[in-house]
């Protein structure tokens, strides 16, 4: 399959580098912390946070206030006087300092991202998140300097699988039409079915090989950015 492009589109999180892996270990270091601070069980505090997480989905699952984890932490610390009110922002960013410091491209990604850059496309970012946190991964994982542009939900104002977002992707991407675009992502509804309703292509990063009851037509499928040329090929449009 020969694809005539003029943009590639990523998401960040699970599709440029493992972010369920790094999450974990951030969020253990988190909870050391607090119980070799506060004297409060580590499994406790893991619990409590992914409680805090369903609610902040269930309340706002279309803004990017549903991912500040310092709103997260304060939460817990109204609820249990053990922790300081003062402890959320500190939580926040040794969760997200770790995150960062641990965080690394996942394989053959950095390698496809130079291959389009040199082909002449307009490479950028669509992610479900605040800009500041995800340019630093981007910074981190080596990928900023082949970039293009970046949309933000924060800066959009909406997230995926909102046309809106991908509108501004396109827009920013220059003369480029959604048929001329594709999207990168780990999120068969976020990014994919999202991309394929804005009249995008899509690759679905699926290295879990997930199934899906009743999949898109027209939707690339890969495991892993290595040999990605094998299964189809990128021309500048």
């Amino acid at each position: 399959m020969i694809l005539n492009l003029k943009a590639a589109i990523f998401d960040v999180d699970d599709t440029l580098f493992d972010f369920t892996g790094c999450h974990a270990i951030a969020m253990q270091r988190v909870a050391e912390h607090v119980e070799k601070a506060y004297d409060i069980p580590q499994k406790w505090l893991i619990a409590e946070y992914k409680a805090e997480l369903d609610k902040q989905f269930e309340k706002y699952p279309q803004f990017v206030n549903c991912h500040c984890r310092t709103i997260r932490f304060q939460r817990i610390a109204e609820r249990d006087a053990r922790l300081p009110l003062g402890v959320a922002t500190e939580l926040s960013d040794m969760y997200w300092n770790t995150l960062i410091e641990v965080a690394e491209p996942l394989p053959g990604v950095v390698d496809f991202i130079k291959s389009l850059k040199a082909k002449g496309l307009k490479l950028g970012i669509c992610t479900d998140m605040t800009a500041d946190w995800q340019i630093k991964k981007l910074v981190k994982l080596g990928i900023v300097e082949y970039l293009d542009f970046i949309v933000s939900s924060e800066e959009a104002g909406i997230e995926k699988p909102d046309n809106k977002i991908f509108e501004l992707c396109l827009n920013k991407a220059g003369d480029c039409s959604p048929s001329e675009a594709i999207m990168f992502g780990d999120s068969y509804k976020k990014d994919i079915a999202g991309a394929i309703g804005a009249g995008m292509h899509a690759v679905w990063i699926n290295p879990k090989g997930i199934q899906i009851e009743k999949p898109l037509p027209g939707v690339i499928e890969i495991a892993s950015y290595v040999g990605i040329e094998n299964i189809f090929q990128i021309a500048k449009a």
